[in-house]
This record gives structure tokens, sequence and C-alpha cells, in this order.
């Protein structure tokens, strides 16, 4: 009896009964939560009979014959979008290796020792991880009851290696974009940790722990597209990572690297970098070319209002006559105008501190300042809090969390990957890869496949058994 037809009319019964059940109740939730287990339950069934079926093929194949001993058999948990299904495979010994033993059925599904867990439920338990805490990502990437430990989620999404920007000299010149500005926008996010690299490590400074890591975000668009109701950026890519010490200039790295293999640089006239002039933002003029700094018209009114909130009534008009000075560039004159508000008397403690702060920190990015409230066209605003707040603190840091530093490191990465459009299956599938193939859970050591080059041809050869030469058949077909 064909495989499919079998296990489907078992299952029709089945249901059968439910829908009886449904025409007494028409309670619409239990039929659907009942049928939802019938297929489930059907579906584990027909994946653990096709691979026990293909596991017998193996066995009865004249080339594993000719090189293959049988050594044991042995059941094998694996859980699938189906959840945790139970098999039994057969462990072979090659003829000729004696000290090797795998499952060449595992070998053939590209089943890596001690995986227990299917490349497509990866896939969409770090898509779950992204967007929601571990254990929501254990309980909601499984059908049905099942669900998967938050140390399970943890090692998967520590597992994920994601690509880096390099610059490449295959990029005909004629084939990139051209466009006379781009923009950067820079700002960080406060992180809190529960540890760095292992608990009760975090350091005490007058008592208090020094638990929070920085998650910086950098991305560069051609411009703002007003012509919605929404304002979107024009080509935005993102960038993410805590990006400490030396790695700092490997992000500026990245970002010259992503400008060089997309845009003509040549052509290209000015880089505006937007920000709240941090120290680490800007040094990027160390590495990338063009850039001239724009300091963001939000921090300045923030220092402004800070400095004249005391002044009551007046306070308007001092706002006001600071930015005109900011406006005309004329920093002695700013500088003097701050000299007599701090000269004002019945002035607190905090008044006086507000307005050297605002003094120092104007003064220390006089032309970033200038630039952003003299700017035209070619200058746009900056969106960098409110895109810190939906791509790193959303996930990272608005609900409380601890994170370790290796945690938050990856999932920063991982939230920027995602929106620059990045697929997580793309980190789990390779396409220039071929999925390496390892000894089974279980089984002896054995050594790494050799290859043997063929130089007729250039390519290289596996010297030895090559699982895709029993492919899987349909389903009609293995039941024959």
């Amino acid at each position: 009896m064909d495989i499919v037809a079998q296990i489907f009319a078992n299952a029709s019964g089945q249901a059968d009964n439910y829908v009886e059940d449904f025409f007494k109740t028409s309670n619409l939730e239990s039929l659907c939560q009942n049928i939802l287990g019938v297929l489930l339950s059907a579906g584990k069934e027909l994946l653990v009979r096709t691979l026990e079926m293909q596991d017998k093929r193996i066995q009865d194949s004249k080339e594993r014959k000719d090189k293959w001993h049988i050594l044991r058999h042995e059941n094998k948990q694996l859980v699938t979008v189906f959840g945790e299904i139970n098999y039994q495979r057969t462990i072979f010994r090659h003829k000729e290796k004696k000290d090797g033993a795998c499952s060449l059925l595992d070998q053939q599904m590209h089943i890596a020792p001690h995986q227990r867990i299917t490349r497509d439920v990866d896939v969409l338990l770090v898509e779950n991880a992204i967007k929601n805490s571990y254990e929501n990502a254990g309980r909601n990437t499984l059908p049905g009851e099942e669900v998967l430990s938050r140390q399970t989620v943890k090692n998967k999404i520590r597992k994920v290696v994601l690509p880096v920007e390099k610059c490449r000299e295959d990029i005909p010149q004629n084939s990139k974009k051209k466009v006379k500005y781009l923009h950067i926008d820079a700002d960080e996010d406060h992180i809190s940790l529960q540890f760095n690299a292992k608990k009760g490590d975090l350091k005490r400074v007058n008592g208090f722990k020094v638990n929070t890591m920085e998650g910086r975000l950098v991305y560069v668009y051609e411009g703002i597209n007003t012509e919605n109701n929404r304002h979107e950026l024009i080509n935005a890519h993102y960038f993410a990572g805590s990006y400490l010490g030396k790695d700092l200039e490997n992000l500026w790295n990245e970002v010259y690297a992503y400008i060089e293999n997309h845009y003509d640089t040549d052509y290209l006239e000015a880089i505006y970098l937007h920000s709240d002039g941090g120290s680490w933002i800007q040094s990027a003029e160390k590495y990338i070319l063009k850039v001239k700094p724009v300091l963001d018209e939000f921090h300045i009114h923030k220092y402004i209002t800070q400095a004249t909130a005391q002044f009551g009534k007046d306070k308007g008009t001092h706002h006001v006559a600071l930015l005109k000075e900011i406006r005309d560039r004329n920093k002695a004159g700013f500088v003097h105008y701050m000299d007599k508000l701090a000269s004002a008397p019945n002035l607190t403690e905090n008044g006086y501190k507000a307005i050297a702060k605002c003094k120092d920190y104007i003064c220390n990015h006089w032309i970033a300042a200038c630039r952003n409230m003299n700017r035209g066209d070619e200058i746009c605003g900056c969106s960098a809090e409110g895109h810190v707040r939906s791509i790193l603190s959303d996930r990272l840091s608005t609900r409380p969390m601890g994170w370790s530093r290796a945690g938050a490191e990856i999932m920063v990465q991982l939230r920027a990957f995602t929106k620059n459009g990045g697929r997580i299956s793309d980190l789990f599938y390779p396409s220039t890869q071929e999925p390496e193939i390892k000894q089974a859970a279980g089984a002896e050591s054995v050594k790494p496949t050799k290859k043997k080059h063929n130089p007729s041809d250039g390519s290289w050869l596996r010297a030895s058994f090559h699982p895709g030469i029993m492919r899987f058949q349909p389903f009609k077909d293995l039941s024959h």
C-alpha cells in the first residue's frame, strides 16, 4: 500500500470523528486544534517512515555493500518543523578505514554529529528570537505544545556568523551609483548587562555596578523621500555592534567599504555625518574621506533649552538669540552671550552648570552646529534617535532585560542584518558552500575525508562513499 495513502487513511479516520463532534457541539476552536494535532501526527509518521525506508535503501545498495559494513542500529531524535521525531538509523564502518563509523543517511541529509534540530527549525528559532525573548522564541517556534529551552535558543543565536562588508575590486566603476551627497547617521543604545563573560565579573564604582554596554548604530543613506506623508530614507544600509577599542576602526572600514562598493566616490562631493557629536562618531573623519560633521538639531535645542530654562518668561528670547549667533557663525558673540547668562544674579548651582555645559558642548562642535543651522537642501535632518529606538532599544533595552556581552553583541548585529533585508536562512544555507559532512553522533572518531585532484578537468573528487548516488525518491517510488 502507498505510504502516503496508508498514513493519511489513518488520519482521515481520526479527522472524521472530530468532524462528527463538531456537528454536535459547533466548537470551531476545538475542531481546529484537533485537526492540527492529526496533521502534525501524520506528518511526523510520514517523516519517520520515509527516513527509515531511505536508510533501508542505503543498506541494500550495491555501493554500500562494496565499501561499508553494518556496525549497528540506533535511534536518533531530531526536532523538525512538525515537532520531535524518533527514527532508527544504521551506523556503518568503512571497510578500509577501520577506525571510522558514521550514518550514511545522516550524511546524505547533511545532519551533523550531535545535531538534534534541523536547520529550518534553526532559522525559525533565530527569526523569533530577534523579535521576542528567548523564552517566547522557544515556545512559539514549534507547533502544538512542544517547547525548546531558552538555553537552546541562546546556543543557536551564539553560533550565527554574519557577513562583513569588504572592499571589492571586481565591481565595474560604471555600475556604481552617482550621487553628489551621502548621509551617515550614528547613535548608540545603552544595554543592561547581567555579566561580561561570566556571572559576578561586573566591576563596581562607588558601590554601583558598571553594567551597561553601548550598542552602536550607523547607517548610510542617500537622502529622505518626502513625497509621502511618512518620510522614508532612500536606500539606507545599517551597521551595528559594540565596536569597542580597536574594533571601532573595523566599523568605519565596513562603512567605507560599503560606500566604495556601491557609489562612485570620485563623483561624490560630500558625506554628511549627522550625530550628537560623540567622540566615537567623530572618529569617522580619520577613515572616510569627504566627511562633514553635522550636529543633530535636537541636541542643539536640548542644551540651549536646559541653559535658558531658569530665566522664566525671558527664556524664549535667550533661546532665539543664541540660535541667531550660531546661524550667523558668530562664535565670539555666542560665548559672550553665554557668559552674560552665567553672570546673571540668583543663579542656582544646577543652572550655572547647565549654562557651562551648553557653552562647552556647542563650542566643541561649533562648525558642525553652524552647518546644521545654515543647512540647505543637500543636508537633511537626523533620525538616529528614532532608528536606535526601533532597531536596537525595542529588543534590547526598553523592557527590563539583562544580557551577557556576547549575547547583546550578536543580537545587535542580527537586528541590523534583518533591517538590511538579510535573510536568516542564508546564514544557515550558504549558497556558495557545500554542507559539511561529519561523523554521526555516538560513533567513533573518523578522520577527515581526503580529496583527490583530477588533473584532467581540474575538479576535486572525494575519495570516499558519495551519498549523492542515492537521492530521495518520490513517495510513490519508496513504497515499492
